[in-house]
């Protein structure tokens, strides 16, 4: 861990999402299953401040239960709400920051909706400011892209710099290529503050735009300089649904190098969707069309064969999944699922358990070497080990008022289409003989027949 800061961070998170047209704040959209503020937040927390400031506008509720979740990562940095009631534009946003920020030499202020971020950057912007001489009044971060549109465009004149709204620009401005990314490090100063409440809200939309302090304080001759980089993705804002979808898949690509470059195979990247939590052991091969979810982690040497959605769920090394959905699912080593398998929650795979398709299995322990192999559904049951579940055999687990358990010995074998009513226990090395309708008990190395016995009859001719 690095060295605690005496500066501050504010990060401006009031924004509605208008153009998302949704009705909470647009920074809990997630980017590969962690919402938007959070990367922001983390990305702040790895620079170890003194304290985390996040001006949020309606829907603190929302706010306060994502700040119980320990967003940070860490425990000695202090995470605040600021509220901003009425929501009056980016300057009034920080003004509202102004009573947390006193003892702050310097705070570093930047947008919610920016989840490409990274330490590094932010690294550089700080020690810009610190080791410059003069001293500064505040650095901006720049960067220069292909495509300027919706950027604010960076103008240096006579050694002063502003910043021009594309909508304000003249066509020789649109030009530009350096835009402004909405971060910025500020030396806390009375000239900084008096210079902020001399922004004016005489725009369309009646609000007081941070970025209008910079004209003002070089108007003043307070030094103001720019941190350009070249990495402009990594500024990249999140205002629509496309830009989440863009930013995305950058972060998703990122991801993906990763693992490949950790001893994943990963076949045909652009079809595959993988959560910046999931973790995954070497040598194993992913084919296209798989959704890896949450906290999932799949051990070494695995095959994913297409179509598979796993979320929160941990797989054994040596696994083979085809075509399967799993939930909150725990499979050990060398089992083989699917095609078409569904696994739900709390569901325990043992070692080498084989279940076929258009299987079902819920709420269940299935014991080592034990065969699902198609057409079965098991509810809220206890599977010895190498038992064998005929086809269309059924835990009838629930009554129309209460589910109950089944419970199946080692070595047991499940003949075709046998109906289990619950609550009922299958004693070991037994057999139930198929087509039966299972409603007692069944002792150890016992035969269990429960079916009318087979008449022919003549038929005229």
């Amino acid at each position: 861990m690095g060295k605690k800061q005496n500066y501050s961070v504010v990060i401006l998170a009031a924004g509605l999402g208008t153009r998302m047209k949704i009705d909470y704040p647009k920074v809990f959209q997630p980017i590969l299953g962690v919402p938007m503020i959070s990367e922001v937040v983390r990305a702040a927390a790895a620079l170890n401040p003194a304290r985390i400031l996040v001006v949020v506008g309606q829907h603190r509720r929302l706010f306060e239960e994502w700040r119980q979740k320990n967003p940070t990562g860490k425990k000695n940095i202090p995470l605040f709400l600021v509220d901003q009631k009425p929501q009056l534009g980016t300057a009034h946003a920080l003004m509202m920051a102004e009573p947390y920020l006193k003892k702050s030499p310097g705070f570093l202020v930047l947008p919610g909706d920016v989840p490409l971020i990274n330490k590094e950057i932010l690294s550089a912007l700080v020690a810009r400011m610190k080791n410059s001489r003069p001293v500064l009044a505040g650095v901006i971060l720049t960067a220069v892209m292909d495509n300027p549109t919706a950027y604010g465009r960076i103008i240096e004149k006579d050694n002063r710099i502003k910043i021009v709204e594309e909508k304000d620009a003249t066509a020789a401005e649109r030009q530009i290529k350096e835009v402004n990314s909405g971060i910025y490090y500020f030396r806390n100063s009375p000239d900084f503050w008096e210079a902020l409440h001399k922004i004016r809200n005489d725009n369309s939309k009646k609000e007081y735009y941070l970025t209008d302090i910079v004209e003002i304080l070089s108007g003043e001759g307070k030094k103001i300089v720019r941190e350009k980089i070249s990495e402009s993705e990594a500024v990249f804002g999140v205002n629509t649904f496309w830009d989440l979808a863009r930013a995305e898949r950058i972060k998703q690509l990122k991801i993906i190098q990763n693992h490949c470059l950790a001893g994943v195979r990963i076949i045909n990247p652009e079809t595959v969707y993988i959560e910046a939590a999931v973790r995954i052991g070497p040598g194993t091969v992913i084919w296209p069309n798989n959704f890896l979810i949450g906290k999932t982690i799949i051990g070494r040497d695995c095959f994913l064969g297409p179509g598979n959605f796993i979320a929160d769920s941990r797989i054994g090394s040596g696994a083979e999944i085809r075509a399967s959905f799993l939930y909150e699912v725990r499979c050990g080593q060398r089992v083989k699922i699917g095609p078409f398998a569904h696994l739900r929650p709390k569901t325990i795979i043992q070692d080498e358990v084989r279940v076929g398709n258009f299987s079902e299995i819920k709420k269940s322990v299935v014991g080592r070497n034990t065969k699902i192999s198609h057409l079965a559904y098991i509810g809220d049951a206890h599977l010895g080990k190498d038992i064998n579940i005929g086809a269309g055999a059924i835990t009838c687990n629930f009554d129309g008022q209460k589910k109950h358990p089944t419970y199946i010995g080692d070595g047991s074998f499940i003949g075709s289409n046998v109906n289990l009513v619950a609550p009922v226990r299958i004693g070991k090395k037994s057999l139930v003989g198929a087509g039966s309708t299972i409603t007692r008990n069944v002792g150890d190395h016992t035969l269990a027949i429960a079916r009318q016995r087979q008449v022919n009859l003549a038929r005229k001719k």
